[in-house]
């Protein structure tokens, strides 16, 4: 704007710019009525240009509405997601109720896994005598516990010295998570993959302690309704 516009536009000296954002802050429906006013009033465009306030409102009001789509659309996907994973557990969980003995448990648990979660490998060792799965001794147990530590599960990297304690040796290198039935741990649960960033210490165990738990109680009923 020229210097001579701006003369012939100038406000009385009370009448600043702080003023009026004040006063029309308290009367927000003073342009009620006023649309033409509006229509009329320049703001500075990001690009240069000026634009009315009215354009400036639909082009904010449009990026209001693609950024709300976007977010409908993620959260649509992430419930999809959710639904499909809900349904792959379903069927694990079913396929482990169904299963007679530990060694018909362990054959559902690894089909299912490789199957429907892409887990190519699967093992379940026991601390006790349990008839079909692979008992492992006193010194043995104790080495897989203290992978472990204090946690009921865990993800770690497979290295030359960890992997064969979990008779992974073939899989150096890749990720395991693991997970101790019950306490005091009636065994070990491992699910490993030859990537080694599959599973990482970032990674949320709920998974898999939700599925030891399960092991863990089937283990036991079995167990008890073959002595009965």
């Amino acid at each position: 704007m020229s210097d001579s516009q701006t003369s012939a536009h100038s406000a009385p000296a009370w009448l600043t710019a702080e003023a009026v954002e004040a006063w029309l802050t308290e009367h927000p429906a003073f342009f009620k009525g006023r649309e033409s006013l509006l229509a009329e009033m320049q703001l500075d465009h990001p690009c240069g240009d000026a634009e009315s306030l009215l354009l400036y409102q639909l082009r904010l009001l449009r990026q209001e509405q693609a950024e709300q789509r976007k977010q409908y659309r993620q959260l649509l996907n992430t419930a999809r997601d959710n639904e499909h994973r809900l349904r792959r557990v379903e069927r694990l969980v079913l396929a482990l109720l169904d299963t007679p003995d530990p060694c018909e448990l362990f054959q559902a648990l690894q089909a299912s896994l490789r199957d429907d979660f892409r887990i190519p490998e699967t093992r379940l060792f026991t601390y006790q005598p349990i008839p079909g799965l692979p008992q492992l001794d006193e010194r043995s147990a104790g080495a897989q516990l203290a992978l472990l530590g204090t946690n009921e599960a865990s993800s770690i990297a497979l290295d030359e010295f960890n992997a064969p304690l979990l008779d992974m040796t073939q899989l150096a290198g890749g990720s395991a998570l693991m997970c101790r039935l019950g306490e005091p741990a009636l065994g070990m649960l491992i699910l490993a993959h030859p990537r080694p960033h599959q599973f990482n210490h970032q990674q949320d165990t709920l998974f898999v302690e939700y599925l030891g738990h399960i092991i863990h109680r089937l283990l036991y009923r079995q167990q008890e309704g073959r002595h009965r």
